[in-house]
């Protein structure tokens, strides 16, 4: 919890669908502790993406869930690209998300959770195959977080 220093509002990007029991576990801890969440989830599924109406179904009304209105990731939405910069922090799975991301060239302060799997990504982070990866993109400077 020391990352979140004293940030109030927090945008959470969702990913897989069989992760987003722990991500619902977590977005509810954040708002627990006081804290202003936002969730982005695709509109529509890719592959096994959760969608923004099923987080919202499971997520009540505790919580702002925002939709792409389409199947891309969220960092490929230029017209969320101002309510994404009003955060303290964005949290966000998944390293279609980072990926999309990085080929926008963005400058929001954003905190990656994702798995290196592919060899691009591995080089990139020079870590091994496989890791998880908790990457802390902020306002230009970035660093993988030691796990």
């Amino acid at each position: 919890m020391k990352l979140l220093g004293n940030i109030k509002d927090v945008g959470y990007v969702l990913d897989n669908s069989g992760e987003f029991q722990v991500d619902a576990l977590l977005i509810r801890k954040l708002i627990d502790l006081g804290l202003k969440v936002t969730v982005y989830a695709r509109g529509l599924p890719y592959e096994i993406d959760v969608t923004a109406d099923y987080a919202s179904r499971v997520l009540g009304d505790r919580v702002k869930v925002v939709s792409t209105g389409n199947r891309y990731p969220v960092f490929y939405n230029k017209g969320l690209w101002r309510d994404l910069s009003t955060h303290e922090l964005i949290i966000s799975k998944g390293v279609g998300n980072f990926e999309a991301y990085l080929e926008n060239d963005l400058r929001l302060r954003v905190l990656f959770l994702f798995r290196a799997k592919c060899g691009p990504i591995i080089r990139l982070l020079r870590v091994p195959k496989n890791s998880p990866v908790i990457y802390l993109k902020n306002d230009g400077r970035s660093s993988v977080i030691d796990i």
